[in-house]
C-alpha cells in the first residue's frame, strides 16, 4: 500500500488531534502528572476509548497484559485462529513495551502479527520504534504531540500554562518524568 505524502499525514494527524480534543479524550495536567502503564510520568493523559466503533465488522480479540488467573486463564479473549494474520489496534503507544507484550501473547496463540496501529503515538521516549522493529513489528499512528499541541493551541482547549507544561515535558521526557515521580532515563 503506498504511503501518503507528508502533507496528507500532517492533515490526518491534525484532524485526529482535533477529534480527540473535541471528545475530551485529551487532558493536560502538568501540575499533577499522570503515571502511565510503562511507569513514565506524563503531563497528558489521552483516553482513546471514549469513542469506539467496530464498523468493519471484523473478528475482534481482546488481549490482556497477562492471563487473568481465573475462567479460561487466557491472555486472549475471543477465538484466535492459529495462522491468521492479526492487527493489534490500541489507543496509544509510549515506549512500546506493552505493545510487545500484547504482540508476544498474540504470537503465542499462533497469530501472525507484523503491525500495530494506534490513534496516538507519544514519540517522546527514545527507542520506542526500535523496540518494536526489533520484535518484527511496524507501528502506524494517526496523531503525535505536534498535532495535538497545534490543535490544542488553535482551539484554545487548555490555558497557556498547561501548554507550556507539556512543552517542558517534550523538551526532555525522561528527565521530566523522573522529576515528577515517574520512571527516569536510567530505568
Amino acid at each position: 500500500m503506498p504511503k501518503p505524502d507528508a502533507a496528507a499525514d500532517a492533515a490526518a494527524g491534525l484532524e485526529t488531534a482535533r477529534l480527540l480534543l473535541e471528545i475530551k479524550a485529551v487532558n493536560f495536567r502538568p501540575a499533577a502528572p499522570y503515571t502511565l502503564t510503562a511507569g513514565w510520568a506524563s503531563p497528558v493523559y489521552i483516553d482513546c476509548r471514549r469513542e469506539r466503533d467496530d464498523a468493519a465488522k471484523k473478528p475482534m480479540l481482546y488481549v490482556r497484559k497477562k492471563p487473568k488467573g481465573f475462567g479460561r486463564d487466557a491472555q486472549i479473549e475471543g477465538n484466535p485462529e492459529a495462522g491468521s494474520r492479526a492487527l493489534l489496534v490500541e489507543d496509544l503507544a509510549t515506549d512500546g513495551g506493552s505493545k510487545i507484550n500484547f504482540v508476544n501473547g498474540m504470537r503465542a496463540a499462533g497469530l501472525k502479527v507484523t503491525d500495530v496501529f494506534v490513534v496516538f503515538f507519544y514519540g517522546a521516549f527514545s527507542n520506542a520504534l526500535d523496540t518494536l522493529k526489533d520484535a518484527g513489528v511496524r507501528l502506524h499512528w494517526l496523531a503525535t504531540w505536534q498535532e495535538v499541541l497545534k490543535a490544542a493551541e488553535d482551539g484554545r482547549y487548555f490555558d497557556k500554562a498547561a501548554i507550556a507544561g507539556v512543552r517542558d515535558f517534550l523538551a526532555d521526557p525522561p528527565a521530566w518524568s523522573k522529576a515528577h515521580g515517574g520512571k527516569g532515563a536510567a530505568q
